[in-house]
């Protein structure tokens, strides 16, 4: 665990019990909602793991990570536009792609591709997920954000968030988000290999019921820290082995660092 994300788990199980307690309101604007300017550079390092638990199989696990970097080349609300590039780890290099996000930021086009904008997480706000930022934030409210397609590692389904904690100084804003859904995500593999014995079984995954919780630091519509898990029950089907009730877990971290 680095640095910023032990620091992170630490402050949030503080102020969770602590915020409750609160009734203070700041402008939600303030920290949800991007205040970027031409040739600002930011920057964040991933990580996300995906594994498969079944009776009488060996547990199936891969991780991926990586670091991402972006660039405002326009800062207008209507038209922000950024230029970004990465690296996966034993991936390569990321291709340079213009990353531009329609009025409202529920639309994100990257070069000449329109699609709804459902990344579990991102460099920015995202409305989709969290809903559009309210006009106050009170220590202590909730809301709920109704999830009508799927999307990065959920399923359709409703997301309650939390207001833990506004800092006004800063304008940052911790929050934490909680939901369920059933049926596929947006990414999702249909098929698995189960090994045995020396002999691999392919399988096709049929998704259920699904939850998640994390924790999310934003500052002036940034993500500063973003930790997510996800938690599914699967059915793995296939005409040898039958019916195999398994248990899928995905873990999300992603992290604002400094642009090396």
């Amino acid at each position: 665990m680095n640095i910023t994300t032990g620091r992170f788990w630490l402050a949030a199980a503080v102020l969770s019990t602590r915020a409750l307690a609160q009734t203070d309101c700041h402008p939600g604007a303030a920290a949800l909602v991007p205040h970027l300017r031409i040739g600002d550079t930011l920057a964040t390092v991933l990580s996300y793991t995906v594994s498969f638990k079944t009776a009488g199989y060996g547990e199936i696990a891969q991780h991926s990570s990586g670091t991402l970097a972006f660039v405002v080349t326009s800062a207008a609300p209507d038209s922000l536009s950024l230029d970004a590039w990465g690296r996966g780890d034993g991936e390569g290099e990321i291709p340079r792609a213009r990353v531009r996000y329609k009025p409202g930021r529920h639309v994100r086009c990257v070069d000449t591709v329109c699609e709804d904008y459902t990344d579990a997480s991102g460099v920015l706000y995202n409305p989709v997920m969290w809903g559009d930022a309210p006009s106050e934030l009170c220590d202590g409210a909730t809301w709920t954000v109704p999830l009508t397609i799927p999307w990065g590692v959920g399923p359709v389904g409703s997301q309650q968030v939390t207001v833990l904690r506004v800092d006004t100084t800063t304008h940052m804003a911790w929050l934490r988000r909680d939901g369920t859904g059933t049926g596929p995500f947006a990414h999702d593999a249909d098929t698995l290999t189960l090994h045995k014995g020396g002999k691999a079984y392919r399988v096709r995954i049929v998704p259920g019921a699904t939850r998640w919780s994390g924790y999310t630091i934003f500052r002036e519509g940034v993500v500063i820290a973003d930790e997510l898990l996800v938690e599914r029950h699967d059915v793995l089907i296939s005409p040898t082995l039958g019916r195999i009730q398994a248990s899928e877990r995905q873990i999300m971290m992603f992290d604002a660092m400094p642009h090396i």
